[in-house]
């Protein structure tokens, strides 16, 4: 356990020193890998299952009641499927009024990256 509360705070460091956010609920946010309109996508940390995951926040000055539905209709949508194509959602939550998906975390290049090789 003493392990795990270094390495939190080791990693909890790194991230003020990069100015993202330390957490987002539970999960220890590490780096952003990508951003489109609507959200910011994190590669982060669940301490509880100690495991990589992508966490996907909205963009905070775009969180009305629009946007909150159709981030929950998406998360809903794709918890539903079991497709090998599409990562699966652990979780979903609202922290300090940013709201968030938790999905599992895919090692590799972006759609975009993939496109242009």
């Amino acid at each position: 356990m003493n392990e795990l509360n270094s390495n939190r705070s080791t990693l909890e460091k790194a991230s003020q020193q990069r100015d993202l956010p330390a957490f987002m609920g539970r999960y220890q946010l590490l780096e952003p890998i990508g951003e489109g309109g609507m959200s910011v996508l994190y590669r982060a940390y669940d301490p509880l299952f100690e495991r990589q995951v992508a966490v996907k926040c909205l963009h905070s000055l775009e969180e009305s009641g629009e946007s909150l539905e159709a981030l929950l209709r998406e998360a809903v949508a794709i918890a539903r499927i079991d497709h090998p194509n599409l990562m699966q959602v652990h979780d979903m939550g609202v922290h300090e009024g940013t709201s968030f998906i938790v999905m599992q975390f895919v090692e590799g290049v972006s759609l975009d990256r993939y496109i242009q090789e």
